[in-house]
């Protein structure tokens, strides 16, 4: 069994198994090696606890640092609760700075963050848009795009930055396989069949060729797995987006 790594202080995580934004920080510190608590909160049932004494806003991911070792459920005043995915994954490599999540080169480091950018303004948006509402899937697919352009050529490695897993990929990489895995069961909002026909695409065609292998390497990468309960996300989609398209079925049918 690998040695832990310790923080400089006590590293409580509050996440949920489906989001993939708690999935971020979830990775990083398992990549990391981190020796953290982790306490999984459920969203259908938040505990009053949770709002009262970690954010008022029930959200996650949340991490709650120093203070006392103390039980998840029972946060201390002294602890800092910070909020925010992408604040969260430099705090983490702050944390552990010789994971080298965030390198120290000046062009490295404008490579991770143009990255996180263009997931953040081009793809992630128009993504949970057709997914959710039936948004254009040519957005999801020109998003995806510039992603893919900014990798390395293939052959000189498999993440943004070569060999080196930055938190450029684990901002991203989340969203890809819940992507495969719902355009690939054909579950979201949009007509049924689009999905099939998108995943056909991402999966076929040459010209996305360095995108399929992004999205290898992320499914095989350790800490990934460790952190992506595939099952749990299946179930999750199955139930939520079956529903948002047997309701968008309905608006239709309404004439609305």
């Amino acid at each position: 069994m690998a040695t832990l790594v310790q923080p400089a202080q006590p590293v409580t995580l509050y996440v949920n198994k489906h989001c993939p934004y708690s999935h971020r920080v979830w990775w990083a510190l398992e990549h990391c090696k981190a020796d953290y608590q982790r306490f999984i909160i459920d969203p259908s049932n938040r505990p009053a606890w949770y709002r009262r004494e970690v954010t008022s806003s029930g959200k996650v991911p949340i991490i709650a640092y120093g203070g006392p070792v103390v039980p998840a459920d029972e946060p201390s005043d002294d602890s800092v609760k910070i909020p925010e995915s992408a604040v969260l994954l430099e705090f983490v490599a702050d944390l552990f700075p010789e994971s080298n999540l965030m390198p120290k080169d000046p062009v490295q480091r404008a490579k991770v963050k143009l990255f996180m950018h263009t997931a953040a303004t081009s793809y992630i948006p128009q993504y949970l848009s057709f997914l959710m509402r039936d948004g254009p899937l040519d957005e999801v697919l020109f998003g995806l795009q510039m992603l893919q352009e900014q990798l390395p050529i293939e052959g000189r490695g498999e993440w943004l930055l070569g060999d080196q897993l930055s938190i450029g990929d684990i901002a991203v990489a989340p969203f890809l396989p819940r992507m495969e895995l719902a355009f690939g069961n054909d579950l979201g909002a949009y007509a049924p069949g689009e999905g099939t026909e998108a995943f056909n695409y991402l999966r076929n065609d040459p010209g996305m060729k360095r995108y399929r292998q992004y999205v290898d390497a992320i499914n095989a990468n350790e800490g990934f797995q460790k952190s992506f309960d595939i099952e749990h996300v299946k179930k999750f989609f199955t139930a939520k987006l079956n529903y948002l398209r047997e309701a968008r079925r309905a608006t239709q049918g309404l004439g609305l």
